[in-house]
């Protein structure tokens, strides 16, 4: 009798690797939950499809058994467990900049790096596709286009964010100088690393908003006529003679 207890307390620590796995003894054996599921205190068996959904386990390992069939514990191994990929998300539009980004998203592939026609996951198990996410970053200057399937349909740089502090206000002429009056303070914001002709400002650091505050910027000594797109038209300095 004493042989027998001994022998049960064994097999209910699911130890003996031809013995079959409660639900109550897989919560010890160390494998990680797939998404949406938690463990469950129960002495009850479990079968390959009762494993399968609750853990990430190798498929593989079980392919011989049916899913109503119970499984023994030499055929339970750890399932995929994907690569990380810092990420954060937002509703970047099509030409995003590298600061129009708010929410952590990080994701999982099996893939060693992000690449067109990668697929990515929300889960280190692989199990939750990343569907239709638009755009996610990489890195500082990627971003990562994910179509309906969780598929990466595209990689591009994302577009750097220049921010300039300057003055608004009006252009006028002081005693025979170019000169700023009736001066605001404001920030502009720019793709380019130069102020210059041609050059869009925009209001917000996400270059989502062209420039429409005023016809004149004036940053440092470089006075800037704005047109209506929030382009730069032409640049005067000050105290250039007018």
């Amino acid at each position: 009798m004493r042989y027998i207890l001994i022998l049960w307390s064994f097999i209910s620590f699911g130890q003996s690797p031809n013995q079959m796995v409660s639900f109550t003894q897989a919560q010890s054996l160390g494998f990680s939950l797939n998404s949406g599921q938690s463990h469950v205190t129960s002495n009850q068996c479990m079968t390959k499809s009762d494993a399968l959904t609750k853990y990430n386990l190798n498929a593989s390992n079980m392919s011989s058994f049916a899913n109503n069939q119970l499984v023994p514990r030499n055929n339970w191994a750890t399932g995929v467990v994907g690569n990380y990929f810092d990420c954060v998300v937002n509703d970047h539009g099509e030409s995003a900049t590298c600061q129009n980004a708010f929410i952590e998203e990080p994701l999982y592939s099996s893939a060693s790096s992000l690449a067109v026609g990668v697929s990515v996951f929300f889960d280190t198990q692989l199990t939750t596709p990343a569907l239709a996410m638009n755009y996610k970053y990489r890195t500082l200057n990627k971003l990562v286009s994910v179509n309906s399937s969780g598929v990466i349909s595209s990689i591009t740089d994302c577009v750097p964010s220049y921010t300039w502090n300057g003055k608004r206000g009006n252009l006028s002429c002081i005693g025979g100088q170019v000169a700023l009056i009736n001066q605001v303070n404001v920030t502009v914001y720019t793709s380019n690393s130069t102020l210059d002709v041609n050059v869009l400002l925009y209001n917000d650091a996400g270059l989502t908003q062209p420039y429409t505050l005023s016809s004149y910027v004036m940053v440092g000594n470089r006075i800037f006529s704005v047109n209506g797109s929030g382009m730069i038209t032409s640049i005067e300095f000050v105290g250039d003679p007018c």
